[in-house]
C-alpha cells in the first residue's frame, strides 16, 4: 500500500519536472530562458538563435545552418515591451550599465579606454561609438546574457537606469552652472 503512494507521488513529481523543464511548456522563467537560447530548427535540428523581437509574444529565431527563419509566437507576454527601444542608460553610463545588465567585460572594457582617452585623445570616437550602438542595441544584448527573472523585472531595472541617466544629466548641469557661476 505504501510502496503505490511512493510510486504515485514520484510519477507526479516525474511529472512535474517534465512539465517545467519540457522546452515546449512556458510556464516557468527558467523554462522561457532555457527555450529561448535553445530552441532546435525542426528542419536541421540544430539550435537557433533570436534574430528579432516583433513585440513581448513574438521572435523571429533564425538557424545559422540551414538559413531559415521562423515566427515563434508564446502564449503569455514573455518579451519585454521595451526591447527594441533606445537604451539611455546604456548609452550615457555604459561604462557602468554593463556590470549590471550581463556584459561586464564590455565595462572593463570602457573604463580602460576611458583612462587611456585621457592621453590619446581620438579614443573618445570609440568610446562614442560603442555608447551609440549600446543605446541601440543596450536592450537586446542585455536580455541576452542576463538571466532575468521575467520581462518586468528587465523593465523596470531599465527604467531605473534611465532615471540614473537623468538624476546624473541634472547634478552635471547643476555643478556645470555652480562652477561657471563661482568662477
Amino acid at each position: 500500500f505504501n510502496s503505490y503512494f511512493f510510486f504515485l507521488f514520484l510519477k507526479h513529481i516525474l511529472q512535474f519536472h517534465a512539465s517545467v523543464f519540457n522546452k515546449e511548456s512556458l510556464g516557468n522563467w527558467k523554462d522561457f530562458v532555457f527555450s529561448i537560447m535553445e530552441k532546435e530548427c525542426p528542419i536541421c535540428h540544430r539550435k537557433m538563435s533570436v534574430g528579432k523581437y516583433v513585440d513581448e509574444t513574438t521572435v523571429i529565431m533564425t538557424c545559422k545552418h540551414c538559413c531559415k527563419e521562423f515566427r515563434i509566437t508564446y502564449d503569455e507576454e514573455e518579451i519585454p515591451r521595451n526591447i527594441n527601444d533606445f537604451n539611455w542608460g546604456a548609452f550615457f553610463l555604459w561604462h557602468l550599465w554593463g556590470f549590471w545588465n550581463g556584459i561586464p567585460l564590455l565595462s572593463c572594457f570602457g573604463i580602460f579606454i576611458g583612462f587611456l582617452a585621457a592621453f590619446f585623445y581620438p579614443l573618445y570616437i570609440l568610446d562614442i561609438a560603442i555608447s551609440l550602438y549600446l543605446g541601440l542595441r543596450g536592450n537586446r544584448l542585455s536580455w541576452r546574457k542576463k538571466n532575468w527573472v521575467s520581462a518586468v523585472n528587465f523593465e523596470r531595472c531599465q527604467k531605473k537606469w534611465d532615471i540614473a541617466v537623468a538624476v546624473s544629466l541634472c547634478l552635471a548641469l547643476v555643478c556645470g552652472f555652480l562652477y561657471g557661476f563661482c568662477a
